[in-house]
């Protein structure tokens, strides 16, 4: 992404957003698939860590921390619930 960002903000945008549409398209166009509904789900829970992180990155421009160290508190809590049964 970095080198689509490297030509320009306008071209990055389109970029991004032409990847979210042709997902959504195809999710779409797939809904009655058991297989697209679940792929639904992961890239619906996907969106929602995503906006996670870029709240606690917008946060931390303004020079809020706190965001920054519970997003990495919970980044850490799957190896932490694993580490209890190895």
């Amino acid at each position: 992404m970095a080198r689509i960002l490297a030509h320009g903000e306008l071209t990055f945008l389109v970029f991004k957003l032409a990847i979210g549409g042709f997902a959504a398209y195809t999710l779409y166009r797939c809904k009655n698939r058991p297989i697209a509904k679940h792929g639904l789900t992961v890239v619906l829970g996907l969106y929602v860590i995503l906006m996670l992180v870029h709240l606690a990155t917008g946060c931390a421009a303004f020079g809020w921390r706190t965001p920054v160290v519970i997003v990495a508190y919970l980044a850490n809590l799957p190896s932490a619930f694993l580490s209890l049964f190895v």
